[in-house]
């Protein structure tokens, strides 16, 4: 299971790059292994994400506790700790997509971006007719611990939170589902970009 869940997280990794959303060694991916107790791959610091192999995924358990300290995991794992304590979902994946990135800073000031009118909000799990959606947009904290809080209380009904100027975090119960969140959260920020913000 856990080789699987590395390949999966790879492939999503180079086909997230080839659309300009993890460039150079920007952004991070995991999954959760087990859930009693909780445990989890994450990427290490400092990969390619368009080049991932399995070797390039650290294991830890909840609280960052990892059997390979000699091996460097990103910054931002405290992120993914934070939210498999609080979410506790299958996979977890940072991205730093265009609209995401200037849609979050935009609206940083309202601490979220709301979708309203959009029918891919039901991507995002939200069937209704009707719907009005709102992501949250969090600080981007400079100490990760602090950047790791503020997700998870922001953290809610919607898989998704953004970083102001920065990016995202999505997840899901599996890696296709938080895949699918972080594809509808960028298309419904460039939906926004261009009606709202362009045309004033």
């Amino acid at each position: 299971m856990s080789d699987l869940l590395r390949l999966q997280l790879a492939d999503v990794g180079r086909e997230f790059y080839g659309r300009g959303w993890m460039l150079g060694t920007a952004g991070n991916l995991s999954a959760r292994l087990s859930t009693d107790p909780v445990r989890y791959v994450v990427t290490s610091s400092g990969g390619h994400k368009g080049r991932l192999q399995t070797s390039d995924f650290i294991d830890f358990s909840l609280g960052l506790r990892s059997d390979e300290p000699h091996r460097k995991s990103s910054a931002e794992t405290v992120v993914h700790d934070e939210l498999y304590a609080s979410v506790c979902p299958g996979a977890i994946l940072h991205v730093h997509s265009p609209y995401v990135t200037l849609i979050s800073r935009h609206f940083a000031g309202q601490g979220g971006v709301v979708f309203d009118g959009w029918e891919y909000v039901k991507g995002l799990g939200f069937w209704d007719e009707g719907a009005v959606v709102t992501v949250p947009i969090v600080t981007n904290h400079h100490h990760i611990p602090a950047l790791g809080v503020a997700v998870r209380e922001a953290a809610g009904a919607v898989p998704a939170v953004l970083v102001a100027g920065h990016g995202m975090y999505a997840w899901g119960n599996t890696i296709a589902d938080a895949q699918r969140h972080v594809e509808c959260t960028e298309f419904l920020c460039h939906m926004v970009w261009e009606e709202v913000v362009r045309r004033g």
